[in-house]
């Protein structure tokens, strides 16, 4: 059986393990009803991983924060 996901549309099968499903795009979604993870039925539990993945948003922030520091560190001890 395939689904689709719901943010990408790239097909997904699922041979084994857990109906919580982690698209290449890295939208999360129940693969019994379609449902993206946690808003469904079927109680998935809690994440596996712990903690959630930062959104890639963040990531390029965070750099940009860092890389803005690095460069302020580097121009006042010159």
């Amino acid at each position: 059986m395939w689904r689709q996901c719901g943010k990408c549309q790239h097909m997904i099968e699922l041979s084994q393990g857990c109906i919580r499903i982690e698209c290449r795009c890295g939208h999360e979604f129940c693969y019994q009803c379609g449902a993206e993870a946690g808003r469904c039925p079927h109680g998935h539990g809690p994440d596996p991983r712990g903690v959630r993945p930062l959104p890639m948003w963040l990531k390029i922030l965070y750099w940009v924060i860092f890389l803005g520091l690095a460069i302020l560190v580097i121009w006042y001890v010159k």
